[in-house]
């Protein structure tokens, strides 16, 4: 290896840095392929090498089978030299997150599109057995022409909810409650991450917030958000009803696939105003007192204190990017 080349890939710059390596701009000599090469080196992380290791392997066997228009491609993976490194799918774009840090909100029609393309890629990995466990707008990768394609799946894993370590991967802002629960995830729990990213790109808030994991930790378990039509009385009310399912506490009570979701986002307009009022919820105490109570907090602390928290994402580049250039997650 050398500061032109990893394995047989030919280094053309740098796309992002982050806390658990770089991801370099590549290219496949063999066939003359641009790729995004994503690397970590595994002899700087001290004990956290043998999970790093496990993760990036995982990344690279769950990836390599899910093979959809709408979720980046990975090529090969390798070690050399103590660097470990995945060669996938080189997007010339934008995350959702840099997208909604711009605009805050986005048109329903682009939302719609967004959702169709998304959906479908998370209905794929659920039919895999895979729940991907960090969705979120740092991990969708937005092209200039409107596709969207889900990235990262480093933490992903066949309906497992833990690290070997005990510790709940994923970002909390966007968890489902059985996620930060630390229990058995399927599909549903993806939807409802992704329920999350749908009430942020309608609102431009986040549904779930506080100064600290365990008061987001709190609320997403205990307390419903603000419906979006509270936030702003545009808000259709069919598209504000979809919002409220796909944000349900109990995974029985969310969509059950992407493409139901999708169904009803798509014909919103057409949903009778009473539909809010139909779809069933548990109770949850009301949204105040924002701070948890002395006894939940400690329950909610407990679970904080095994959160791996990646509030800020993970791909962001400590450097400004070129024009053109992909921002893909560490």
């Amino acid at each position: 290896m050398s500061a032109t080349k990893i394995g047989r890939y030919e280094i053309a710059g740098t796309l992002g840095k982050g806390a658990m390596g770089v991801v370099y701009k590549a290219t496949d000599p063999t066939i003359g392929r641009a790729v995004a090469l994503k690397t970590t080196r595994l002899d700087v992380h001290g004990t956290d090498a043998e999970e790093l290791l496990k993760r990036f392997r995982n990344e690279a066997r769950l990836a390599g089978v899910l093979l959809h228009p709408h979720i980046v491609t990975v090529f090969d993976a390798g070690e050399t030299d103590g660097l470990f490194y995945i060669a996938m799918e080189y997007i010339e774009g934008q995350t959702l997150h840099k997208l909604l840090s711009k605009q805050h909100k986005l048109p329903v029609e682009q939302i719609i599109s967004i959702a169709r393309q998304v959906c479908a890629g998370l209905d794929c990995a659920a039919g895999h057995k895979v729940v991907h466990r960090d969705v979120k707008p740092a991990n969708i990768m937005m092209v200039a022409d409107g596709t969207a394609k889900i990235m990262d799946f480093g933490i992903a894993k066949a309906g497992g909810g833990l690290t070997s370590t005990g510790q709940v991967l994923g970002t909390p802002n966007y968890m489902s409650p059985e996620q930060v629960r630390g229990w058995p995830l399927d599909g549903r729990s993806d939807l409802f991450s992704f329920g999350v990213i749908l009430y942020e790109m309608v609102t431009g808030q986040k549904p779930f917030t506080g100064d600290n994991v365990t008061t987001i930790i709190y609320k997403i378990i205990h307390e419903e958000p603000i419906p979006p039509r509270e936030l702003d009385a545009n808000v259709h009310p069919g598209l504000n009803a979809v919002i409220t399912k796909a944000l349900a506490k109990h995974p029985d009570m969310r969509y059950q696939t992407g493409a139901a979701l999708v169904r009803d986002l798509s014909n919103y307009q057409a949903l009778p105003a009473s539909t809010a009022a139909k779809i069933p919820s548990i109770a949850v105490p009301p949204r105040k007192p924002a701070s948890p109570p002395a006894a939940s907090s400690q329950a909610a602390a407990s679970v904080a204190a095994k959160t791996v928290a990646t509030a800020a994402p993970r791909g962001a580049a400590t450097t400004a990017p070129t024009a053109g250039s992909a921002q893909i997650p560490v």
